[in-house]
């Protein structure tokens, strides 16, 4: 569902590019090959960067602004775009589930700095992408079973893990 969902709306967004040429308007683009993104932070700079870019001026920045808390900002961002897309509990899920990563990401750089670590390898990058890709295809478990409810997407999710969730 994951990949369907980006190459129809990296289509669609391509389409609105093309149109806009047309008629001498150029619109900016949508998606920046956001499968290759090495983290979930960079994922969601190049993942719908028109919707991301509206939320982190306008949620992101006023939330750390005022609480000057990261995670604070991370959650309430995270949690305004998945209620955006349709404003139900399966959708605000998959936004927290998406902030509890950014988090993670977050602390873990943040705990490299302080430790002095560094990890340049080309194996890490790959294997960053695919970490990034099998976490955004897992959250779409709220997203596939929103019609039935907020528990079949924990029951999916804890599938996905081998958990047998009643």
């Amino acid at each position: 569902k994951f990949l369907i969902a980006y190459v129809d709306f990296s289509a669609y967004s391509d389409l609105a590019i093309g149109t806009g040429l047309l008629f001498g308007v150029k619109l900016m683009e949508n998606f920046e090959f956001p499968l290759f993104a090495t983290n979930i932070s960079d994922f969601w700079r190049r993942w719908h960067i028109s919707l991301s870019s509206y939320c982190r001026e306008y949620v992101y920045m006023p939330v750390i602004g005022a609480t000057r808390n990261p995670y604070v900002a991370i959650f309430m961002t995270m949690a305004a775009i998945g209620l955006w897309h349709e404003g139900n509990w399966s959708y605000l899920a998959w936004g927290v589930f998406h902030a509890v990563f950014l988090v993670a990401y977050l602390s873990w750089g943040r705990l490299k700095r302080r430790r002095d670590w560094s990890f340049d390898s080309r194996a890490l990058g790959v294997a960053g992408a695919v970490f990034t890709v099998m976490m955004c295809s897992a959250a779409q478990s709220f997203v596939v079973t929103r019609e039935i409810g907020i528990r079949a997407g924990f029951r999916v999710l804890g599938a996905l893990v081998g958990l047998n969730i009643p």
